[in-house]
């Protein structure tokens, strides 16, 4: 049986931070990882329902918590799917979204609280007894994302922007445009990465828009027949593919980019631009200063999709 091995690299990918030099740590126990945070010397990694926590420095683990439930405390799994946890750390609290929920924990894994939500996803705590999330939205006939500032209630206070989905129910369907809108907290700023990126101050007052100039990236007709096999093939996807075969379009060019990423007051933005094995990231202050250009070997999940901060374990 072959096993995914998952590459997890701190700096190599330089979305965890450059204070402890070029350290590459391979962890083989997971098996489905989503979501990874830094703080101090901590390092939190989620796999499937259960929450890694590391010392930075040296990768020993802490504490391995989480199980899946619908008590206090547990993570609720969507049946019949991956369950993708997503952590968000302000100050000295971990906030945890899970499906129909949002959970509390110390930053040593201590429950603490939790709420119930249908909506939302992906909530990170901001000052002020608020949060940071999205949602999704559905109006004439147009399905998309909103990012949001929520109350302590979980209500919409304001929303900051907006991603159409690449699905219509009724008009084409551009399957290679499968980016959804993003958002992050950052030095006291709020950052929302959907059809642009843009920087808020944590009261929802806009304060930059990246302005730059990604390299236009045309689809290859190479690309369009693996993306339409890799549907056709999917015993997941294939029923789904086949509802939608005649809506199916292709545009000429790639989306402006692939997805953005938050981490050590940095944004780091992958593209669509590919040298052999390496993808093409561009890298900016909070300001939107443009601090430099890499190119680096993610791992393909699939021809749609990167397996999230991981690398080729040659690297």
């Amino acid at each position: 049986m072959k096993t995914n091995v998952i590459v997890f690299t701190l700096v190599l990918i330089t979305f965890i931070n450059f204070v402890y030099g070029e350290k590459i740590k391979i962890f083989e126990e997971f098996t489905d990882p989503s979501s990874i945070e830094f703080i101090e010397n901590r390092l939190y990694i989620t796999d499937g329902v259960q929450i890694y926590m590391y010392q930075a420095d040296n990768f020993k683990l802490i504490r391995k918590f989480g199980k899946e439930g619908e008590g206090p405390g547990e993570f609720i799994k969507q049946p019949g799917s991956s369950n993708h946890l997503y952590i968000g750390i302000e100050k000295d609290k971990m906030l945890v979204s899970c499906r129909h929920k949002v959970l509390l924990f110390s930053l040593n894994g201590d429950f603490i609280s939790e709420k119930k939500t249908i909506k939302g996803t992906d909530y990170i705590p901001i000052r002020g007894n608020k949060y940071l999330g999205k949602q999704r939205y559905m109006e004439d006939e147009k399905y998309g994302w909103s990012a949001n500032i929520y109350d302590k209630d979980l209500k919409v206070i304001k929303t900051l922007g907006r991603k159409d989905s690449w699905f219509s129910p009724k008009g084409p369907v551009n399957i290679i445009d499968d980016m959804t809108i993003r958002t992050y907290v950052s030095d006291n700023n709020i950052i929302v990465a959907g059809v642009k990126i843009d920087v808020f101050d944590l009261n929802g007052k806009r304060k930059k828009t990246i302005d730059y100039k990604f390299e236009k990236i045309r689809v290859s007709e190479k690309h369009k027949k693996s993306v339409i096999d890799y549907y056709k093939k999917s015993n997941r996807l294939r029923p789904f593919y086949e509802s939608i075969k005649d809506r199916v379009v292709f545009n000429k060019y790639f989306p402006v980019y692939k997805r953005a990423t938050v981490a050590e007051k940095k944004i780091f933005v992958q593209t669509h631009k590919r040298i052999g094995n390496k993808i093409r990231f561009v890298i900016f202050d909070l300001n939107g200063v443009l601090l430099k250009k890499v190119m680096l070997p993610l791992v393909e999940q699939d021809v749609q999709t990167t397996y999230p901060n991981t690398f080729d374990s040659k690297y």
